[in-house]
This record gives structure tokens, sequence and C-alpha cells, in this order.
């Protein structure tokens, strides 16, 4: 059986696997959980969400939990509330993408980007965020405890109220703690 590690590694492994029963979203809200099964349901879906562009689509509350869709086209799509725990979304394209209150503990989203994208309230703890853009990002109220945002753009992003406890930031950010906790402040890089 093709393992999950291959097809997010290699789509031409996709021939190996059978197509998923329609509707497709009720099938892909079987992905959550653990195990051989869900682990290729996971990496098919993956597969599938990577093989077209999503831009703009309302995909709000989807379960996509150890979902990898590194590389994935959703610009401007409603996610929010969505469940992408320990998503693969390195380079992804969330652009103004909405997601808000969505659950992305642990997910990978180095490298992605999530210039003007709606973060707020949404749980980004132990977040892999390294090298993202996330310029002009309103991540109001976000959990952002344990995320690396090391060489991350956060010019002109939001952190108002933001949870910052061992987050690790781009060395050029001086203070940070300090600004999230001030009303209505956006982020700048220091000269």
């Amino acid at each position: 059986m093709t393992s999950w590690r291959e097809v997010c590694a290699d789509d031409t492994t996709l021939a190996a696997l059978e197509d998923p029963p329609a509707p497709f979203w009720e099938w892909a809200e079987a992905v959550t959980g653990f195990g051989e099964e869900h682990e290729l349901r996971a990496a098919y879906l993956g597969a599938y969400l990577r093989s077209g562009t999503w831009e703009g689509r309302n995909l709000a509350g989807v379960g996509l939990a150890f979902v990898c869709v590194a590389g994935w086209d959703a610009a401007g799509a409603d996610l929010r509330g969505a469940y992408l725990e320990s998503a693969e979304l390195r380079g992804a394209n969330l652009t103004e993408a909405r997601l808000d209150d969505a659950y992305l503990f642990g997910a990978d989203l180095a490298g992605a980007w999530l210039t003007g994208a709606h973060l707020s309230g949404t749980n980004l703890a132990c977040a892999n965020l390294r090298g993202a853009d996330l310029t002009n990002a309103d991540l109001r109220g976000a959990d952002l405890t344990n995320a690396d945002l090391r060489g991350a753009n956060l010019d002109g992003a939001d952190l108002t109220g933001a949870q910052v406890l061992r987050a690790r930031f781009p060395d050029d950010l001086v203070n940070l703690a300090a600004e999230a906790d001030r009303p209505g402040r956006a982020l700048g890089r220091t000269p």
C-alpha cells in the first residue's frame, strides 16, 4: 500500500490510489484520526487540493488535519474555523484568505504567503511560520505560543492581544511582546 509520506513527496503515486467516493467533502471529513487508512486519505486529499486553484472558494469549517498541501493556491479562500492541525502548508498562497478562528496548531507554514490574511483568533501555537509573508496580516487575538516566526515579514501586521509566549520572532523586531499588547498597534521593522 502507498504511504501518505510517499504521496506527499511524489504526486505520481496517485495512480495507485482509488478515487474518493462522492460527495468528496463527506469523504474528506473522515481524514481526521490516526492510522494508515487515515494517513492515506489525508495524503490523497492533499494531492487533490494541490491539483487545482481554490482561490476565493468557501472552505469554512473544513477538516484538513495532517494534510500535505505544500504550495496550495487558496488566495482569498474562506477557511474560517477550518481545522488544519499539523497541516503541511509550506509555500502555500493564502494571500487575503479568511482564516479567522481556524485551528492551525503545529501547522507548517514556512514560506507561505499570508499577505493581508485574516487570522484573528486563530490558533497558531507551535506553528512553523519561518520566512512566511505576513505583511498587513490581521493576527489580533491569535495564539502564537511557541510559534517560530524567524525570517517572517511582519510589516504592518496587527498583533493586538495576540498570545506570544515563547514565540520566536525575526531579529529585527524589537520588544514584540510589549508591542502586541498595545491596542491598535501594527508592527514594523526597525531601521
